[in-house]
C-alpha cells in the first residue's frame, strides 16, 4: 500500500479520532480520507480501540469527571462518510484528551474470566456457516473455508461468546446427510444452527476476488430466521483474507448486544494467533484434512509445507510434533503464544504428556471442557487417557459420550471397539468396527483395524483378509504391512513375513524403514536364531544413526537396544546386556518421559536378571514412587516386585506380588513371569490359566517381543508336564522345537525342551 502523500492529514490522524479538530480541519480530513487508502487503512486499524474505549466504564468516568456528566453521557452513534462509517467525536476538548492519556497509562489492564462471563457467552452462542464464494464458485484458494474458519478462531477468542467449533458443525451437516457439501442453502443453515443450538449465525459470502477481496456477512437471529444486521468488508490494496476477518470481527462484536465488557478483552489480529501466510493456512487445512483419515505421510507432508511458508506456525508444529518428531514440542512452545487460548491448552497438555506429568495432563483437559464443553478433542484425549490406563469401562462412557455429540465420528467409533475387545467384549467390538466400515468404506485404516482386532482373537486367516483389503485401498498404508508381517511370522511363513518387512524398509519416510528394519531382527529372534538377530539389529542402529532420525523415531532406536539387551541375556552376556540397557535407558529418559514406567521397568527385570538384586530393588522403588506421584494404576509395580521376588528365589512372594495385579492391567510380558512364578510354586494348573489367555490373541502387543513370544510355547510344555498332562506336553514341546529347529545349538531352553520331550516319549 502506498504512503499518503500529504503527510500533513497522516499526523492529523490521531487528533481525529480523539475529536481534536475544529470543524473545518474535520471535514478537511474527511474529504481526503475518501480519497487516501493509505490513511483510510490506518484509520481502520484504530477501530478496534476505539470499540474498546468508547464502552468502558472507566473511560467514561475519567471524562465525566473532566468535562461533565452531560458530556460523557452523550450517546456515541456512528456517522457514515459516502461509503465508510467513521466513530464520531468522543471528547470534545484537549483537557479530556489528556486525562485520557492519564488514564490509560496508570489503568492496570486485566484479563480475568468470570462466572458471569461465562453465563453470557453461554447466552450468546454463535454458529459461523461456510462462506459461499460467490466470485470463484469451485473456490480454487479455499478462501470460503478459511474465511469461516478465522472468523470462528477470531470470535472464539471472546469471553462474552460461544462459538462453535467449524467441526461440530461439519458432524451436523454430516449426521443430515450434507457431508463435503461446500454450498448450503439459507433453510439447511438455519436447522444446522438449531440442532447447535446456536442464538445468532452468521451467513458469509465473498463478492469479489481480485482485484481486491470483498466479503460480507449477515447476522441472523435464530429463533425468528431474522437477518440483525450486515457486514461489507471491501480489502485495500495490500489486505489479505486476514485482515478482512479481524475487521468483520470488529463489526459483529459492535453488532451483538453485548456488555460493554466485551470492549475492554483483549482482541489480538487473526495472523497473530494462526500464521500470516495464506499458503500456509491452506497447508494447514490440508493436513487435518489428511489426519481425519489417518493419512499420517500425507499430513505430516503438509504440516512440514506449511512450516516451509511460516516457520512460527506453532499449531502446524504441534501437529508435527505428535504425529512425526517429538524434540519439535520445544518450537511448538516457542510459538504458543501466536495461538488461540483453545489451542494454548492442547498445547500444554502434550508438553505435560510428554513430560510424563499424566496428572496434569487431566487437569488441564477438564480445564478445558469447562471452557468448552463439546470440545470433542479434548473428549477423545481424555477418553483415550482412561483406555492407556486401562480404565475400560470410563473409556467407554466418554466414546459414547462423544457419540451422543457426533454419531458419525469415525475414529471414536474405531477407539470404542479396541475398548471393548480389550475389555473382552469382542462381539460388541465388531459392531463398533462394523459402524466405523459403514462409514469409511473407502479408506483403509478401518479394515486395518478390523485386521488387529481378528488377530487378537487368533483368526490369523480372517486377519490377513482385511489387511490386505486395507492395502487394496492404499498401498502404502503402513501399518497394514506392518501387521500383516506379524501375522506371516506367527503362522511361520518367514519368506512373506520379510516381504511385508521390506515394503516398510523401502518406504520414502525414515520411520517406516526403522520399524521395518527392527521387525526384521525379530524374524530369527522368534526362531530362537539369536545370533543372526543381534547382528540384524546392531547393522539396524548404525543405519538409523547414518539416517540421523530425529527423536521420535530414535525411539526405535531405543527398541533395539532393549532387544539386544534381552538377547544378551538369553546368552548369557550379562555385560554387553547392561551395557545396552544403559543406552535403552538414557535415549528413553532423554527423549520419552511419558514412558516411564515402561522403562522402569525393564530396567528392574534387566537388572534382576543380570544378578545386579540391590540396583534392581531400587529401580522399583523409583517405579513404584513415579507410579504413585503422576496417578496411574499399580501394576508396573507390582509386576516388577513379583519379577525381582522370583529371581531371588523368594517364589511365595513374587505369587502374592502378581496376584495383586488387577484384572485388564497385566501385558503379555507380565504375565509370562506370573505363569513361571506359578510353575516355579508348583502351580501348574494356574499357569496354564494364565497361558491359556494369550494361545489365541496374536496382537500388536505381542508381536513386539518375539523373545517371550517363542518361550511362550516352551513354558507351555513345561506347566502341561508339570500338571500331568503328558499328551499335551509333548505336542507343546514338539511344536516349540519345530519352530526352533535352526535355533543356536548351546541355548539352554532349547537343550532342556529336547530333554523333556525325550523323557516324556521315553515313558511311553
Amino acid at each position: 500500500m502506498s504512503n499518503c502523500n500529504d503527510r500533513r492529514f497522516e499526523n492529523m490522524l490521531h487528533a481525529y479520532e480523539l475529536g481534536m479538530l475544529s470543524e473545518s480541519e474535520r471535514e478537511e480530513i474527511e474529504i481526503h480520507l475518501l480519497d487516501c487508502d493509505h490513511c483510510y487503512a490506518r484509520l481502520m486499524e484504530m477501530k478496534r480501540e476505539m470499540a474498546l474505549l468508547r464502552n468502558d466504564p472507566d473511560v467514561r468516568l475519567t471524562i465525566n469527571d473532566s468535562v461533565g456528566k452531560e458530556s460523557s453521557e452523550r450517546p456515541l452513534q456512528a456517522e457514515t462518510i459516502g461509503r465508510r462509517p467513521f466513530w464520531q467525536r468522543i471528547m470534545p476538548t484537549l483537557v479530556t484528551a489528556a486525562a485520557l492519556l492519564v488514564f490509560l497509562i496508570i489503568k492496570p489492564w486485566r484479563l480475568e474470566f468470570h462466572s458471569t462471563e461465562e453465563a453470557i457467552a453461554a447466552e450468546n452462542r454463535m454458529a459461523i456457516m461456510y462462506f459461499e464464494n460467490l466470485a470463484q464458485r469451485d473456490d480454487p484458494a479455499r478462501l470460503g473455508e478459511i474465511a469461516a474458519n478465522l472468523l470462528i478462531t477470531d470470535l472464539s477468542e471472546s469471553n462474552y461468546l460461544t462459538v462453535i467449533s467449524g467441526q461440530r458443525l461439519y458432524d451436523i451437516l454430516k449426521a443430515m446427510g450434507k457431508e463435503g457439501e461446500k454450498v448450503i442453502d439459507r433453510d439447511i443453515a438455519g436447522e444446522v444452527a438449531r440442532q447447535a443450538d446456536a442464538r445468532w449465525m452468521i451467513l458469509g459470502y465473498i463478492l469479489q476476488v481480485e482485484p481486491k477481496l470483498v466479503m460480507t456477512t449477515q447476522l441472523v437471529d435464530v429463533a425468528t430466521d431474522q437477518v440483525v444486521s450486515s457486514q461489507q468488508i471491501a480489502g485495500e490494496d495490500g489486505e489479505d483474507v486476514f485482515a478482512l476477518v479481524d475487521r468483520l470481527t470488529v463489526e459483529i462484536k459492535t453488532d451483538l448486544t453485548l456488555p460493554v465488557d466485551a470492549f475492554r478483552e483483549a482482541d489480538r489480529f487473526i495472523a497473530d494467533v494462526t500464521t500470516h501466510s495464506p499458503e500456509a493456512y491452506r497447508y494447514y487445512l490440508t493436513g487435518l484434512d489428511y489426519l481425519a483419515q489417518n493419512y499420517w505421510a500425507e499430513a505430516k507432508v503438509n504440516f512440514r509445507k506449511a512450516i516451509e511458508e511460516d516457520s512460527t506456525f506453532a499449531m502446524a508444529y504441534y501437529y508435527l510434533t505428535v504425529h512425526e518428531d517429538y524434540s519439535l514440542i520445544a518450537k511448538t512452545v516457542q510459538y504458543m503464544d501466536k495461538t488461540t487460548r483453545r489451542e494454548q491448552y492442547y498445547i500444554k497438555i502434550l508438553q505435560e504428556e510428554l513430560k510424563g506429568n499424566h496428572g496434569q495432563v487431566l487437569v488441564y483437559l477438564h480445564e478445558l471442557l469447562r471452557l468448552y464443553p463439546d470440545e470433542k478433542e479434548a473428549l477423545f484425549l481424555l477418553a483415550d487417557a482412561e483406555l492407556v490406563m486401562q480404565n475400560y469401562d470410563m473409556a467407554i462412557r466418554l466414546y459414547r459420550h462423544i457419540l451422543e455429540l457426533d454419531p458419525l465420528h469415525k475414529m471414536t467409533h474405531n477407539q470404542l471397539a479396541f475398548a471393548y475387545a480389550y475389555k473382552g467384549e469382542f462381539e460388541k467390538a465388531l459392531q463398533a468396527n462394523d459402524t466405523y466400515i459403514s462409514l469409511a468404506p473407502n479408506e483403509a485404516n478401518p479394515y486395518d483395524s478390523r485386521g488387529l482386532l481378528l488377530a487378537g482373537e487368533g483368526r490369523l486367516d480372517d486377519a490377513i483378509l482385511f489387511f490386505k483389503k486395507a492395502l487394496d485401498i492404499k498401498p502404502d498404508f503402513n501399518t497394514s504391512w506392518l501387521e500383516l508381517g506379524n501375522i506371516y511370522v506367527f503362522k511361520r511363513e518367514f519368506d512373506r513375513a520379510r516381504d511385508c518387512y521390506r515394503h516398510l524398509m523401502a518406504d520414502p519416510h525414515p520411520y517406516p524403514r526403522t520399524v521395518g528394519r527392527t521387525r526384521m531382527a525379530q524374524i530369527p529372534l522368534y526362531q530362537g536364531k539369536y545370533r543372526e538377530a543381534l547382528t540384524l539389529l546392531n547393522e539396524a542402529i548404525v543405519t538409523d544413526s547414518i539416517e540421523n532420525l530425529p527423536p521420535t523415531w530414535i525411539n526405535t532406536t531405543a527398541i533395539k537396544y532393549r532387544l539386544l539387551s534381552a538377547i544378551n541375556i538369553e546368552i548369557g552376556d550379562y555385560d554387553a546386556a547392561l551395557k545396552n540397557i544403559r543406552k535403552y535407558t538414557d535415549i528413553a529418559t532423554t527423549h520419552f518421559p511419558m514412558y516411564r514406567n515402561g522403562y522402569l521397568f525393564e530396567n528392574a527385570v534387566t537388572l534382576a536378571q543380570c544378578g545386579q538384586l540391590d540396583e534392581a530393588d531400587a529401580v522399583v522403588d523409583t517405579l513404584k514412587n513415579y507410579l504413585y506421584q503422576s496417578g496411574q494404576p499399580q501394576s508396573f509395580y507390582q509386576a516388577a516386585t513379583g519379577i525381582v521376588a522370583l529371581l531371588k528365589g523368594n517364589v511365595n512372594q513374587a505369587v502374592s506380588s502378581f496376584e495383586k495385579i488387577k484384572p485388564g492391567l497385566s501385558s503379555f510380558q507380565m504375565e509370562y513371569w506370573h505363569a513361571s512364578a506359578y510353575i516355579k510354586a508348583g502351580q501348574a494348573k494356574r499357569a496354564l490359566n494364565i497361558l491359556d489367555k494369550y494361545r489365541d490373541n496374536y496382537s500388536s502387543f505381542r508381536s513386539q517381543n518375539m523373545l517371550i513370544a517363542s518361550k511362550y510355547l516352551y513354558l507351555y510344555g513345561v506347566a502341561y508336564q508339570q500338571a500331568g498332562m503328558r499328551d499335551q506336553a509333548i505336542a507343546a514341546f514338539a511344536d516349540f522345537l519345530d519352530l526352533w529347529q535352526n535355533a543356536d545349538r548351546d541355548l539352554f531352553i532349547l537343550k532342556d525342551a529336547q530333554s523333556r520331550l525325550r523323557e516324556l516319549q521315553g515313558n511311553h
